[in-house]
């Protein structure tokens, strides 16, 4: 059926969610020692623009997997990666970087994969998961010699799931603006 676009199921994002709560708990012991190679060995302007070709390349994908993407999507995600990085610029502490981004997606994949409900319900219901998801992660790392809680984590970790509602709420805008000007006489 060309030209009718991938739309993953319910089913899908929560086995996508599952992956990725498995990768965020089975790396907690190598995060900090892996984040503090790649800080030894790039610079931070460097890190800025991986994350930023991270952003390109998943656009591509999605570009390949829907390729009659409306422009209002395309400019959304343009605004989208500009945003997250001048936002990673910011952060000076490269494993920090990390958080936004982390819990960013943690929001979208948890927003997908929530039973349809209300959409303020189903956005709070998802960012109160992240946010706790988040605390849980930190309250594990005491569990580690090498790493520790940290409120300022735990308060970035908020910040990325903040992002990601933000993000989404103009996601949302966009196309309820263009649905309603779309539908006009």
């Amino acid at each position: 059926m060309p030209g009718k676009p991938f739309t993953p199921s319910l089913r899908t994002y929560r086995s996508i969610l599952t992956v990725y709560l498995l990768i965020i708990l089975f790396t907690l012991p190598f995060t900090r020692s892996w984040m503090n190679q790649i800080d030894r060995l790039i610079t931070e302007s460097v890190f800025v623009e991986i994350a930023l070709a991270v952003f390109f390349v998943c656009f591509l994908l999605t570009l390949s997997i829907a390729p009659s993407m409306k422009r209002r999507t395309f400019f959304f995600f343009v605004f989208l990666s500009l945003t997250t990085y001048f936002m990673m610029r910011g952060i000076k502490i490269p494993i920090e970087r990390v958080h936004l981004a982390e819990y960013g997606v943690l929001f979208f994949l948890l927003l997908k994969a929530l039973p349809p409900q209300s959409i303020q319900r189903t956005v709070l219901s998802a960012f109160v998961m992240a946010c706790g998801v988040g605390f849980l992660e930190e309250c594990l790392q005491g569990l580690f010699p090498d790493r520790f809680f940290s409120w300022r984590d735990v308060s970035l970790n908020v910040a990325g799931s903040a992002a990601g509602v933000i993000y989404f709420g103009l996601y949302r805008t966009l196309n309820i603006k263009r649905s309603s000007a779309a539908n006009l006489p």
